[in-house]
């Protein structure tokens, strides 16, 4: 008995691990508060937010980059779970940053010589 609860520790683990996607939520977030500048933050690699990663070595880390390749979690999910703790700053460099975007986007838009 004690055998097969000890064995289901593992898989209650990875269970409850499926569908911990902190940077999506996060994402999800940003982009709901920024409406239509949405698009712009994509465009400029989302500034401001967790991207690629760097992986922990040993075994914790080799556990952790299967748990990305299976899909069961998120590469830089420590991250963005520490961004949303401090959305309220974050929130705001990014709309400081989109709008700064915006506007070079707009420059640039103008300073392209017309095409014949």
């Amino acid at each position: 008995m004690r055998k097969t609860a000890l064995r289901l520790v593992p898989v209650i683990a990875l269970l409850a691990l499926v569908g911990c996607k902190p940077c999506t939520d996060l994402e999800n977030r940003v982009c709901s508060d920024l409406g239509a500048d949405c698009a712009v933050w994509k465009a400029h690699d989302k500034v401001g937010f967790p991207t690629g990663g760097s992986h922990a070595g040993g075994r914790s880390g080799a556990r952790q980059r299967l748990f990305v390749a299976l899909g069961l979690t998120e590469e830089n999910g420590s991250a963005c779970k520490a961004l949303d703790n401090n959305y309220e700053p974050m929130i705001a460099s990014i709309r400081t940053a989109t709008a700064a975007f915006k506007r070079a986007d707009s420059v640039m838009a103008a300073l392209k010589p017309a095409q014949p």
